[in-house]
């Protein structure tokens, strides 16, 4: 077997230079030098044996091989940041926001049979809307999620559950179903409080919205969370830090996102757009969703039956709290 005709000994390596360019060498990531040295007629020995392979090129030719090199490193595109596990049942979260529907359509119609809930629209926007005086003053802090399940009209109800469902499936990706819905609750509620206390005047809203909004803060929270953990899960020799950099990045996607979309509905000023009720759920979703990535990250990487038990007591809780909180404010119409 013919032997690999070594390298002159006047040649120069030039691997430690290379990874210190890129601590995170890998095979493919050599493979792509070497080729970087063909195209560019450069001379090379390369050696595969031991732990630290070896790259030999002319003296003369060293200083355009690393620059070479580097300008392909510099322009080379961050690998893809890998989808999160894929959750069974995260499409069951279409089916939770079209739950409205049939109560939107018992509720105008006036099909509830019990005579002491609310006869009109009008009574029941009056019964559970997002009174800020009340909310800020009076502290009925029910309304806050109870003015999630109200909608003006069919038009309000069809976008939210359309705009919920566009984002709140990805979110279901990293969360599940039942937690995801939790969250979502959780955070619209917050941006509800937060709305009334920053609104000066007294003003009655309603709406899924700031909810959509909310799972918009907390899918770009779960996002980065994941790019992190994933960055992070290599040693630190290697890091891949453009990795690190691109996760981050897409997790500002459904930011920007949210973003134009605040932009289409503040910029349009459509009669009854509850522009900061949206700003206030996406920061709330932002927050919410940071605080538990990165405080209690084991609950997002359960599987089998704790998993579905998680997800199940979440969603009774979630319901069990739009429930109570109706309760309330029937109990005080």
């Amino acid at each position: 077997m013919a032997r690999r005709p070594p390298a002159p000994a006047y040649w120069q390596n030039i691997a430690p230079a290379l990874r210190a360019l890129a601590p995170a060498e890998t095979a493919d990531r050599q493979r792509h030098w070497l080729l970087v040295l063909q195209a560019k007629a450069i001379p090379y020995r390369f050696f595969e044996k031991g732990f630290l392979p070896s790259l030999y090129v002319p003296p003369v030719a060293a200083k355009a091989a690393l620059r070479e090199i580097t300008a392909f490193e510099t322009e080379r595109p961050a690998p893809p940041l890998p989808l999160p596990p894929e959750r069974p049942g995260s499409y069951w979260y279409i089916a939770l926001l079209a739950m409205l529907i049939p109560w939107h359509r018992a509720r105008w119609n006036a099909l509830f049979p019990l005579p002491s809930l609310p006869a009109t629209p009008g009574n029941w926007l009056a019964a559970g809307g997002l009174d800020a005086y009340k909310v800020a003053v009076s502290h009925e802090w029910w309304r806050t999620a109870t003015a999630l399940t109200l909608h003006a009209d069919g038009a309000h109800l069809i976008s939210n559950v359309v705009m919920g469902a566009i984002f709140g499936v990805p979110l279901c990706r990293h969360t599940g179903v039942g937690l995801g819905f939790l969250l979502t609750v959780l955070a619209g509620m917050l941006g509800n409080i937060a709305t009334a206390y920053f609104r000066h005047a007294s003003a009655i809203s309603q709406g899924f919205s700031t909810a959509v909004f909310a799972s918009v803060g907390l899918l770009a929270a779960f996002s980065a969370a994941f790019a992190a953990r994933h960055a992070y899960a290599t040693t630190k020799k290697d890091r891949d830090h453009a990795a690190l950099k691109h996760g981050f990045l897409k997790g500002l996607v459904p930011v920007g996102a949210g973003l134009g979309l605040l932009a289409m509905l503040g910029g349009s000023e459509a009669p009854g757009v509850d522009y900061l009720a949206h700003v206030m759920g996406l920061v709330a979703g932002l927050l919410l969703g940071l605080t538990a990535a990165f405080c209690a990250p084991g609950i997002f990487r359960l599987r089998g039956r704790k998993n579905l038990a998680m997800q199940t007591a979440s969603l009774a809780a979630a319901l069990t709290l739009i429930v109570a909180c109706w309760t309330f404010a029937l109990a005080g119409a």
